[in-house]
């Protein structure tokens, strides 16, 4: 007697498919990428969004630098009623940065409340020149720096005149 199969199944070895525990699997794995890469993406969006207040602050740098340079000293660079006269402009608010003061040559930036900057501050101080040819150098400060979305710039320190620097030691062989 000769067996005859139902018209709609398939012989087994023809299926083709994915298992469920094959599914969930690759949904696990996909939701650890997800956890292990939404603090650095939130992170990076905080420094781009903290960017636009380091580039808010330009204007005023240039000022105080002008200023500077007309009066060698920062006491009186400042953003008064008096400000465009020492060549600072006044502050333009974005969308991220809210405020921008400039009092004895050191500039104040703040973030805005919300977006993830919660009022963080970026601080500039001017370290004047010692010599007419040299720039105005500055120093990075405030909340932004503890919160790793400026960094403070490395300043190369030179010897004192009557110390060499140190020589490197000779490979011995």
């Amino acid at each position: 007697m000769r067996t005859t199969q139902h018209p709609r199944s398939a012989p087994p070895s023809s299926q083709h498919g994915f298992t469920l525990i094959e599914l969930m699997i690759v949904v696990v794995i996909i939701g650890v990428l997800v956890t292990l890469a939404m603090p650095s993406y939130q992170n990076y969006l905080r420094q781009s969004k903290f960017a636009e207040v380091v580039a808010a602050a330009a204007p005023l740098k240039l000022g105080v630098e002008l200023c500077i340079q007309d009066r060698n000293n920062a006491v009186l660079c400042n953003t008064d009623t008096a400000a465009v006269i020492n060549g600072i402009p006044p502050f333009q608010a974005t969308r991220y940065a809210a405020t921008g003061t400039v009092v004895g040559g050191t500039i104040t930036m703040t973030a805005v409340q919300g977006d993830g900057l919660a009022g963080l501050t970026y601080v500039l101080t001017p370290v004047l020149p010692i010599n007419v040819d040299q720039t105005v150098q500055w120093n990075v400060g405030g909340t932004c720096v503890a919160a790793r979305l400026c960094r403070a710039p490395v300043v190369a320190v030179a010897p004192p005149a009557n110390q060499q620097p140190a020589q490197p030691a000779a490979a011995g062989g």
